[in-house]
């Protein structure tokens, strides 16, 4: 995964519980670490 859209996903999941949520469930890994 690119580090720019890793880092751009991050910041909109902050603003968007429901991004968040998102985020979790297409990048376990990503979470986990």
């Amino acid at each position: 995964m690119d580090e720019a859209q890793t880092h751009s996903s991050k910041s909109a999941s902050m603003e968007n519980p429901l991004g968040l949520e998102s985020a979790k469930l297409s990048s376990p890994l990503l979470w986990s670490a």
